[in-house]
This record gives C-alpha cells, structure tokens and sequence, in this order.
C-alpha cells in the first residue's frame, strides 16, 4: 500500500499522518515504530507485525490474530501480534 500510494519516501510521522487521512487502521512491520512516534495523535490505530519473519507460511499461521485485532483496534492504540 505505502508504494501503491507513492509514499515510500515518507518519514515515519509523517507516513502516519497521511495514512490516517485515509485509512482507520495501519498494518505495518515496523517493530520501532511505536516507540518513535506518539502514536495517539495521529488518530489511526495500528498493528504491528512482530514475526520472526514475513515469509508466507509465517503469515498465515496468524492470519487469525492478525483479522482479530485489525478488526478491534482503536485510533491511537497499537496492537503487537508477536511470533
């Protein structure tokens, strides 16, 4: 999505605030992130993937948890799927 939309050079804050222009929730594998932005005032919730690795079959041993918490979080929460 973040290619798709032509915003692959945007910094972290700032990808989070145009984002959350469009979108009520962010999915992302960026582990640091919520430990670099104020997530809350963005007004966007997000789902950090916290895998071991992002190859498929690590994917859709979570695709569950993942449906699950795309579907309950909340502007400015972060929810981890650890794994």
């Amino acid at each position: 999505m973040v290619q798709e939309h032509g915003w692959s050079a945007l910094k972290s804050g700032e990808l989070l605030r145009v984002a959350s222009l469009e979108f009520d929730v962010f999915l992302m594998a960026d582990r640091n992130l919520q430990y670099q932005q104020n997530i809350p005032k963005f007004g966007i919730g997000v789902v950090v993937l916290a895998l071991r690795d992002s190859r498929l079959p690590s994917l859709e041993s979570k695709l569950a948890d993942i449906e699950t918490a795309l579907q309950t979080v909340e502007a400015g929460a972060v929810i981890r799927i650890m794994g």
